[in-house]
This record gives structure tokens, C-alpha cells and sequence, in this order.
């Protein structure tokens, strides 16, 4: 069998977040499908591993003690940025009083776990957050347990990007009064 042929003729179906709620809906896709919905195709996310467990549950419990009633924390769920874009950053973090509709400005931060996805969520998808107004940025380094800080998005990508902060540097959200990340100082598993 040969495959298809593709040319100017023939243009991919780009899905939007109600197509893809449909499918899901229908039984189409699975519910808990590991995909995100980037520039309208279904991307596959990896499956997370052992670490990044272990991090979802230290980050998790680091939030949700540092952080009041005011805010809204929202571990691995969908953000729907765009028609066309619907990504799952591991927690986002927005004014609680904002519980419908949240967008990319409306969040105070968002933060990925980079273990296996450090290219990733260091390239094409800062650049989406960055595109559609996402004003904090921070992708947590596994492997190096560094910090990299993005601010003052604009359609070209994030305007503000310093150095990665390390395990014994404080990292302050600029959104968020009072909340400082300081790795060093987390309680590890086991």
C-alpha cells in the first residue's frame, strides 16, 4: 500500500478543544489520553516517570502549603490557551475568585516538570505560553534540579529569560506575593 500523497491540494484537519471535547464525549479518545491539543493536531505527551512522579507530589504538596485560599492550584489539567491550543502544564495556578474561562493571562503561573521533555518545554511550548499572554513561566530541570524563569511574553516568545536558577537559589513568583521556590529546601520522597 502506498501512502498518501500530500500537496497543496490536501491540507491536515487542524481539531479545536470542542472537537476534541466531542471525540472524548463519543469515546473517540479515551479520556485520560495523554495528548495535548497544540496548533490544532492531537500531540502525544510522554509517559511520566518515576521522578517526575515523585515531583508532582513535592511541588504539589509545596503549593498547596504555601499558597491561600485566594488562589485556585490546578495540577496536569488542561488549559485551553486558544481554539486550537489546549496544553496540560503539570500545575497552574490562577485567582481563585477566576474559576470559569481561564486563559493563558489569566493565570499568576504556570510550571512543567522537565524530565524527558526538557527541548520541549524550553522551546515550542514557551513559545505557545509566550504567544497567547502566560506572564510566569517556570520549567523545573529534573535531572539538573534548576529552574528556568520565563516573564513578559510577546507573540515572539518570552522577553525576560534569565540565567536557570539552582538547587540553593530563591525563585519568586512575580505574581504571587510571598511564594518563593528554593528546591534545596523541598522534603524529597522515601
Amino acid at each position: 500500500m502506498n501512502a498518501p500523497v500530500r500537496s497543496a491540494d490536501f491540507v491536515p484537519h487542524r481539531f479545536t478543544v470542542d472537537e476534541v471535547r466531542d471525540m472524548v464525549r463519543l469515546g473517540v479518545l479515551d479520556e485520560g489520553a495523554r495528548i495535548e491539543l497544540i496548533e490544532g493536531e492531537l500531540v502525544d505527551m510522554p509517559a511520566d516517570g518515576p521522578r517526575h512522579n515523585d515531583w508532582s507530589v513535592i511541588i504539589g504538596r509545596w503549593l498547596f502549603t504555601n499558597l491561600g485560599p485566594e488562589y485556585a492550584i490546578l495540577p496536569g489539567s488542561t488549559l485551553v490557551l486558544s481554539d486550537f491550543n489546549a496544553p496540560k502544564p503539570d500545575f497552574s495556578i490562577y485567582p481563585a475568585r477566576r474559576n470559569a474561562g481561564v486563559r493563558g493571562p489569566d493565570l499568576l503561573l504556570a510550571i512543567e516538570q522537565a524530565d524527558s521533555s526538557l527541548a520541549r518545554d524550553l522551546g515550542w511550548k514557551a513559545d505557545l505560553y509566550a504567544r497567547h499572554g502566560l506572564r510566569e513561566y517556570w520549567v523545573i530541570d529534573l535531572e539538573a534540579e534548576r529552574v528556568h524563569v520565563h516573564r513578559a511574553p510577546s507573540p515572539e516568545g518570552y522577553l525576560h529569560k534569565p540565567d536557570p536558577f539552582g538547587p540553593e537559589d530563591a525563585v519568586e513568583a512575580s505574581l504571587i506575593p510571598g511564594l518563593t521556590l528554593r528546591l534545596a529546601d523541598l522534603p524529597r520522597l522515601g
